[in-house]
């Protein structure tokens, strides 16, 4: 899996939807099976090679970049594997997370100067198609990413990183670590002038009292809970309006392939709020977008717990009632597979079995990891 913002498809990942291996290799390991360490070695040290880090501009990207932020925030955890990373190399990554950290505290500061001025908002290399209040997998992989950098520093040591950011000095870091994409994120401005992307002055008052919607960095488990509501923030039924759109053929969309009178859990909210959103041209019900809003919530989350940073209590018991739900639900559409509906238009069905799909990865860190930390058990 590799990063570039010359990729197609604008997620700047070779690796979008299928995408997943990296963080299940580094829970395979976190669990005790060392049989796959030196593949993840070699992802960590191929993420690492100038020309396949991370972009990090703060913005769609992101959702994607947490399948290796995840990793490193999570292989930090496993001496065995983090120790045969040279000190060299730590400190490589040790740059690339503060990439991720600086990069979405830029795009979700509640001092951002675009958000301020209530306009368009621009990410780090001054793109355009970013909001941080757009749906959930703008949500969660910008807000994820300050997350999951938070827990490989801690919340102190991030808090630190944040207040005394140092635009200039940063830059040089990142060239003196090769790190050749995520420089020319952080350079974009100075080399593209006549961009709309921030300053180097813009970005140190936007991350230096950083905070989301008035919640800090003391807030971890706040933080979560904000972007899991809105992420399972739906009511589940079958599909739109409860039967779908009524396609010109006479076909639905926007409503699960069959199964519908056994859908789980119907009329309970968390369903995941792709299937009951909107885009451009309207209405908008799409499990491939419920999806990617389920990916990067559960690294996030996945990531919290093993770094001690998940905390029980009443906020903790809402997220997982909402995922008791919206989990269940998601999966069982996609084993019947979901007639999507997105730009006024039917989408394709999307199957559990997809081949252009990882599920297999994400499926497992929630029936393997999650799930039974959660003691919530397993629909037969």
């Amino acid at each position: 899996m590799r990063y570039a913002r010359d990729l197609p498809g604008g997620a700047y990942t070779n690796a979008g939807n299928s995408g997943g291996a990296a963080i299940t290799l580094a829970f395979a390991a976190l669990a005790g099976d060392h049989s796959a360490d030196a593949r993840l070695l070699q992802q960590a040290r191929y993420t690492l090679t100038g020309g396949n880090d991370i972009a990090a501009n703060g913005g769609y990207p992101a959702q994607h970049e947490l399948q290796v932020t995840g990793m490193f925030a999570t292989a930090k955890l496993v001496p065995p594997v983090w120790h045969r990373l040279r000190p060299a190399e730590r400190t490589r990554v040790d740059t690339l997370m503060e990439a991720s950290l600086v990069a979405s505290a830029f795009t979700t500061s509640d001092h951002n100067p675009f958000v301020l001025s209530g306009g368009q908002q621009y990410t780090l290399d001054g793109d355009r198609n970013v909001n941080r209040d757009w749906n959930p997998n703008y949500r969660e992989g910008m807000g994820g990413s300050v997350l999951v950098a938070t827990a490989y520093f801690g919340v102190d040591r991030a808090k630190e990183i944040l207040r005394t950011y140092d635009h200039d000095a940063f830059v040089a870091r990142l060239a003196a670590d090769g790190l050749t994409n995520a420089y020319g994120t952080f350079t974009w401005k100075a080399a593209h002038p006549e961009s709309a992307a921030p300053t180097g002055a813009q970005i140190e008052s936007a991350v230096h009292s950083w905070s989301l919607h008035g919640i800090t960095l003391d807030r971890v488990m706040d933080l979560e809970a904000q972007l899991s509501e809105n992420t399972y923030g739906g009511t589940v039924e079958c599909g739109l309006n409860g039967t779908g759109i009524l396609m010109p053929d006479g076909t639905h969309a926007g409503v699960i392939d069959s199964g519908c009178e056994g859908l789980p859990n119907l009329g309970r909210p968390g369903m995941l709020l792709e299937f009951t959103s909107v885009d451009a041209e309207g209405q908008r019900s799409s499990a491939d977008y419920a999806y990617g809003g389920y990916k990067p919530n559960l690294i996030t989350q996945a990531v919290l717990i093993a770094n001690g940073m998940w905390k029980s209590g009443p906020t903790a018991d809402h997220i997982v009632s909402l995922m008791r739900v919206g989990v269940t639900d998601l999966w069982y559409k996609l084993d019947h597979g979901y007639r999507n509906y997105s730009h006024a238009r039917f989408s394709g069905i999307l199957c559990s079995d997809d081949p252009d799909f990882g599920f297999i990865y994400l499926r497992s860190l929630w029936n393997d990891v999650v799930r039974p930390y959660h003691r919530i058990k397993q629909r037969s």
